[in-house]
């Protein structure tokens, strides 16, 4: 399962075919980058928008 916290703690995404569909046509996946960095997470990780991947 792939889960964006944010303000709403509720807020995720899940399903196999989800993260299909977050991907690009060069195959990066919009959300996560090769080096597993979560695009919405700043350089330092303080943003409060993190990936998780359990």
């Amino acid at each position: 399962m792939v889960q964006i916290i944010g303000t709403n703690l509720s807020e995720q995404i899940t399903g196999s075919l989800t993260a299909d569909d977050l991907r690009g046509a060069n195959g990066n996946d919009t959300i996560r980058g090769y080096a597993g960095d979560d695009s919405l997470r700043g350089g330092d990780g303080s943003n409060a928008r993190k990936l998780v991947m359990p």
